[in-house]
């Protein structure tokens, strides 16, 4: 109580500062595995880090921590998770991974229970994107170990995969995939093509290159267009003025239907 407060800071022992409560007392809890109690953790996480000048290097200590809430649209209840494998929930987002159900969003209505005022709700947006929380679908490394698939794949100058010498560390055959992208077009029609192509005008295709590394004599690379491109390429995901699913090929761009934004450039 207040009293006792009083009486004990006359000897000059006195409350942590947050920075010693932090540090001392709640990070090396994430270094074990007890089970947490994650929110006193983030509310005080997130008032040090707006009342210290948002520092970067503060982020940088805490991004890898499993504290953040989030749950899964087929499922209420909650988890615990790194930032950088949960999405922010926007309607596009959560009506791309309808096909997805097991995809990870902060639980935000959780947050908004307790942080109320709308400009703290604002940097509260900004506290999680800076933690690592994705606002478009991630871009995952995938590695291909069955030679069966790797015969399929014919690198950007038409060549087959090579097979190189043993025993060296760091080679094998890693490629890039659209968190989401095979799911939604298993199910794709005129909705989700729509959801789709936005999220995919965001995106960065070129990072979606695979790469096959062997040994021979020195390194070797072989770089080939990622399977989520030629999985674009080949399906019939866009719709047409005509009212039909096709595919990329099948298609011109004026042939769209008028609902697809379409940059002037």
């Amino acid at each position: 109580n207040k009293k006792t407060k009083e009486f004990i800071e006359n000897f000059g022992v006195k409350k942590p500062s947050l920075k010693d409560e932090i540090y001392n007392h709640i990070l090396p809890l994430y270094d074990t595995n007890e089970g947490i109690e994650t929110r006193p953790h983030f509310e005080i996480f997130f008032k040090y880090w707006k009342e210290e000048g948002r520092p970067e290097d503060f982020i940088n200590l805490i991004k890898d921590k499993s504290f953040v809430l989030c749950k899964k649209n087929d499922d209420e209840t909650r988890y615990r998770g790194k930032a950088s494998d949960i999405y922010f929930p926007t309607f596009d987002l959560e009506k791309y991974f309808e096909s997805k159900p097991d995809t990870n969003f902060v639980d935000i209505d959780k947050y908004y229970s307790f942080i109320t005022d709308e400009k703290d709700k604002a940097i509260l947006k900004e506290f999680l994107l800076k933690l690592g929380v994705n606002e478009q679908p991630r871009v995952l490394d995938r590695v291909i170990s069955d030679w069966s698939e790797k015969n399929n794949i014919k690198t950007k100058l038409g060549e087959s995969l090579s097979y190189g010498s043993s025993g060296y560390s760091g080679q094998g055959t890693f490629d890039k995939i659209i968190d989401g992208c095979k799911e939604i077009l298993n199910g794709v029609d005129s909705v989700k093509s729509l959801f789709l192509w936005n999220i995919l005008r965001k995106t960065k295709l070129s990072k979606l290159e695979g790469v096959h590394k062997y040994f021979y004599y020195s390194q070797q690379y072989q770089y080939f267009e990622s399977t989520t491109v030629t999985l674009l390429k080949t399906s019939k995901w866009l719709l047409s003025i005509n009212d039909e699913l096709v595919a990329p090929c099948e298609i011109t761009i004026d042939q769209l239907d008028e609902s697809y934004e379409i940059d002037s450039d």
